[in-house]
């Protein structure tokens, strides 16, 4: 019962350093100055959008991982959304928050 709860308490922690790390990356996508140069407000606009960006892809990560740990929690972890067929090992060690097996995502992105 206490592993659990530090489980939850671990899990909790790191949510919560996660977000505050977005917040602060979103803050700096959002800053803006006076634009005296144009070059200056093009390098500001680039690095408000490459701050954009990443904020993204660190939310969608973090909420692949969320949904990892709830399978892990379900007992749904390890098995492909497609088929219910366990993903590899090999796979999980790579990307943890997998759904698919790796057959399954090629056959996916062949057919797109």
């Amino acid at each position: 019962m206490s592993a659990a709860r530090n489980g939850t308490t671990d899990n909790a922690s790191v949510t919560a350093a996660v977000n505050c790390a977005l917040a602060i990356q979103e803050e700096t996508a959002r800053a803006a100055e006076s634009f005296p140069e144009p070059m200056d407000a093009a390098e500001l606009s680039r690095e408000q959008g490459d701050a954009a960006f990443l904020v993204e892809r660190s939310r969608d990560r973090l909420r692949e991982i969320d949904e990892a740990l709830a399978k892990m929690a379900s007992g749904r972890y390890g098995f492909s959304e497609r088929s219910g067929r366990p993903i590899g090992f090999d796979r999980l060690k790579v990307i943890p928050w997998a759904r698919d097996a790796a057959d399954e995502d090629l056959e996916a992105s062949i057919e797109e």
